[in-house]
């Protein structure tokens, strides 16, 4: 199924460059995305248990969002940070507040996954350009390369529930 770019608004010019001046909180707000995505992902499974085959690939991706929690906090302590309480996401809210069924939830959780994908795609980019950061490139590859297939995921699964063309 093709899909239309969700990032219309891209992130402003310089967004990675600020994110990254403070590297502890940069992953410990991505660790929280990480395990909002999973517990997404099953509120998503019970949602849809009369769907066996939804459900099993709602726990596939919260497997993959959970260990992907385990790897970003892994790397936290590597560096010798501390993981940080979870600040919230202004952006994430609004989206969960306009979804008002469960193609709603596939389709905001699809534009937040596809958020995360251009926002790892930045900081990969940034960390290639700074010997400084070079060490963190690797994850935000493993972390970017899921990101879009997770987006495409939920729209797949809200198409798999409602028709194509209302979705």
């Amino acid at each position: 199924m093709p899909v239309r770019r969700l990032d219309l608004v891209p992130t402003p010019a310089g967004w990675a460059t600020t994110a990254l001046a403070d590297v502890e909180a940069l992953l410990s707000d991505h660790a929280h995305c990480e395990k909002k995505a999973a517990q997404t992902a099953l509120n998503l499974a019970h949602a849809l248990t009369t769907h066996d085959q939804l459900v099993i690939r709602l726990a596939r991706l919260a497997e993959q969002e959970a260990e992907h929690l385990r790897r970003v906090i892994e790397v936290i302590h590597e560096l010798g940070l501390h993981f940080r309480p979870d600040a919230g996401n202004a952006y994430a809210q609004a989206l969960a507040r306009q979804a008002h069924d469960v193609v709603d939830r596939c389709l905001a959780a699809a534009c937040i996954e596809a958020r995360s994908h251009e926002r790892l795609d930045l900081l990969a980019a940034e960390t290639a350009r700074r010997a400084d950061l070079a060490h963190l490139r690797p994850l935000f590859d493993e972390l970017r390369a899921a990101e879009a297939g997770h987006a495409h995921t939920y729209l797949e699964i809200a198409v798999a529930v409602r028709d194509a063309r209302t979705v």
